[in-house]
């Protein structure tokens, strides 16, 4: 399904982020594959998150990424704007968001493993 951009989150993300629009076009295929949501994160990111989260009533789901959160609304798949993550809680996103990374990477890493060498157990 396509994601939808406002106008406010795609001034906010021009403003904040400093893309144009193919970068933009770019980004929210990014937030699909490497955005951690709000239930993958921990510690004091996850408490400003949740604040976020009960704060805006119209927000359904949150996604970290690139050291920006973005908001989404409650209708599918609607960005509604873009926030970036306070220099307090700047180095733990950033460093849930590589640990994400390398997660996938590994489990790509043991999958393509798997598929190349069968093991069969009787």
């Amino acid at each position: 399904m396509d994601k939808i951009i406002t106008k406010h989150a795609y001034k906010r993300i021009k403003e904040r982020c400093g893309l144009k629009k193919k970068a933009v076009e770019k980004l929210m295929l990014d937030l699909e594959r490497d955005g951690v949501s709000r239930e993958d994160t921990t510690c004091r990111l996850r408490g400003y998150l949740d604040h976020i989260y009960q704060e805006s009533g119209e927000v359904m789901s949150l996604v970290l990424h690139r050291g920006y959160v973005f908001l989404f609304s409650k209708e599918d798949d609607i960005l509604v704007t873009v926030w970036g993550v306070p220099n307090e809680y700047k180095k733990q996103a950033l460093a849930q968001e590589k640990r994400r990374e390398e997660g996938i990477n590994e489990y790509l890493w043991y999958k393509e493993k798997a598929e190349r060498h069968r093991l069969y157990i009787r």
